[in-house]
């Protein structure tokens, strides 16, 4: 239960702070995000980093428990899965992110990550 969270208290701030900026500065994100599908080496080289954080929590972090860990376990094979997924299919991944880049869908998802960081935050300090 340490390791999940430790990890837990890394993911909340992280995904609050993200989610927070993005909903207070929605156009310069927006803008920042068309800039970002611009570059292909930007975009491999995040997919990059994403794959390697996500194969690095899946492998010391995959608990399918009955409890909130399975929350930190399913974060990790999201960010492996879209790691692996912009490397192996970078042109279908990068149409779906511009589909996704619209006002509306920007807001919603980072609602989903504002409610899902802060859920990590107070648990993991609830616990802990």
């Amino acid at each position: 239960m340490e390791l999940s969270i430790s990890i837990a208290r890394v993911m909340g701030p992280l995904l609050v702070i993200v989610s927070l900026g993005l909903l207070l500065n929605m156009k310069r994100y927006q803008s920042l995000i068309s800039d970002f599908f611009k570059n292909e080496a930007l975009i491999f080289l995040s997919s990059f980093i994403a794959l390697a954080v996500g194969l690095i929590l899946v492998m010391k972090h995959n608990y399918w428990v009955a409890s909130w860990e399975v929350l930190v376990t399913v974060l990790s094979w999201i960010i492996l899965l879209k790691g692996a997924l912009a490397i192996l299919f970078p042109e279908q991944t990068m149409e779906f992110a511009k589909s996704m880049k619209s006002k509306s869908m920007l807001t919603f998802w980072a609602f989903v990550d504002l409610i899902i960081g802060g859920a990590l935050i107070y648990i993991s300090y609830s616990i802990g």
